[in-house]
């Protein structure tokens, strides 16, 4: 009995860590390039071996998920800006910190800083080929190539990335990722296309979103009565012991 408690205690910290997921992929469903999360299960034969090895171990036979992000496009809104700018295909912007750190971001929502330089919404520069983008006043055209003109006049053109399919990325907010580790490491890509005046939405399936979040509070539910249904069998067998019947 107490097993099964530490059992149904698991699950609900493994639904938590989903719950959390769920939670965080909603408050940003209106985040401009924003990639859902979500939890990976290995396979049922992947999870009896595990349960089996955990048991011999003495551990509990919940398995921890593994995170994962789609990468996939969401939609396109026109805004019209010209300094808007989506990204058609795989790849990503990049963008540079003080301390010469880049991250990578389908967020393409950029503007000058008061120095005329390319920045995004964290005053981040947007790199290009050349290094930070240095902008005069007036319109910017920017061709599907990535190619940024002034005037007629081309002044850079966009850096460009992508990472090998399975390439571990962690998130650090804002739409902003960088590699989970020094090994992984961002190659030029060309197969995309850039559009002007245009923002990604983020790709977060609202209706799916709280179809699980129904399913998690009802899963928790089932669960807290479980756990109680078991707390209260085990108190009678506790409180039964040595009773001597007459």
């Amino acid at each position: 009995m107490l097993k099964g408690i530490l059992e149904a205690t698991a699950g609900m910290m493994a639904r938590g860590v989903q719950l959390e997921k769920v939670s965080q992929n909603l408050a940003n469903a209106n985040s401009t390039g924003y990639k859902s999360e979500h939890l990976a299960y290995t396979n049922l034969i992947d999870q009896e071996i595990a349960r089996l090895q955990m048991q011999g171990q003495g551990g509990l036979a919940r398995l921890a998920p593994g995170q994962y992000t789609d990468y996939s496009s969401g939609a396109f809104k026109t805004t019209g800006n010209d300094l808007d700018l989506a990204m058609r295909g795989r790849g990503f912007f990049v963008v540079r910190n003080q301390s010469g750190e880049e991250f990578f971001t389908r967020n393409g929502s950029f503007h000058r800083n008061d120095e005329g330089i390319l920045v995004n919404s964290d005053n981040l520069p947007v790199m290009g080929q050349g290094g930070e983008i240095k902008l005069g006043s007036g319109r910017v055209d920017i061709g599907v190539d990535g190619v940024v003109s002034q005037l007629g006049s081309e002044v850079d053109r966009l850096k460009l990335v992508d990472f090998a399919s399975g390439a571990e990325l962690v998130s650090i907010g804002h739409s902003l990722y960088g590699p989970a580790s020094g090994e992984v490491s961002p190659t030029p890509v060309a197969n995309v296309e850039i559009i002007q005046g245009s923002l990604e939405e983020s790709n977060v399936d609202i209706v799916a979103e709280m179809v699980d979040l129904i399913e998690l509070q009802r899963v928790f539910e089932f669960t807290q009565r479980a756990i109680r249904a078991q707390d209260d069998t085990l108190g009678l067998a506790i409180n039964s012991v040595g009773t001597i019947s007459r």
